[in-house]
């Protein structure tokens, strides 16, 4: 065998040990793998919003507001981890269909969040914590990827999840400062 063949045969024998795991996790992996797997509190606080809801859109267009009406539906999904609200309005006469995906990650202890739209092929992500004195109060933070910051730039959305009423805020960055650009105004039909 050459030496340099044999100094790599010699690690891969002595590391073998190191890389090889364990098919079978031990009794307290598997009850921290279930405890972190099951439902909470917080995913209680996300599914008081199944139902219908009347939206009030309020969004930044270039440089003026624009103001509009849709629906939203929200449902539980797999088994109540997550809620996904399916939205549809108008914005500047065209049709706009998207869908918010909350949930609520035990692993990492952060409210989760996804957007998608018919305007998009991409997803929007962002997490967070409620507020410690006001838990129906959610602070979510990420990265808006899109075509003119296609690395992203940071923005935020916040929420307060009243349990018949819903605000929703997100605020974009332009130019280095945070900016609002859009709020939802969620009411029980």
């Amino acid at each position: 065998m050459r030496p340099f063949a044999s100094l790599v045969f010699a690690l891969a024998l002595a590391l073998a040990p190191a890389l090889v795991q364990d098919p079978s996790p031990s009794p307290r992996a598997l009850q921290d793998a279930e405890r972190v797997a099951g439902l909470a509190e917080p995913h209680a606080r996300l599914q008081r919003l199944v139902g219908e809801w009347q939206v009030e859109f309020d969004t930044l267009v270039g440089e003026q507001r624009v103001t509009t009406r849709g629906r939203a539906v929200a449902r539980p999904e797999l088994g109540g981890r997550y809620l996904r609200v399916e939205l549809s309005f108008s914005l500047l006469d065209q049709p706009v269909e998207a869908i918010w995906v909350f949930g609520f990650d035990r692993l990492h202890e952060v409210y989760t969040a996804e957007w998608r739209d018919d305007r998009s092929t991409w997803a929007v992500r962002c997490r967070g914590a409620a507020n410690q004195a006001q838990p129906e109060r959610l602070d979510l933070r990420g990265e808006l990827h899109d075509a003119s910051t296609p690395a992203g730039r940071p923005f935020r959305v916040e929420l307060d999840l009243e349990p018949a009423r819903v605000a929703v805020r997100i605020s974009d960055t332009r130019r280095g400062e945070p900016v609002l650009m859009q709020s939802q105004a969620w009411t029980r039909r």
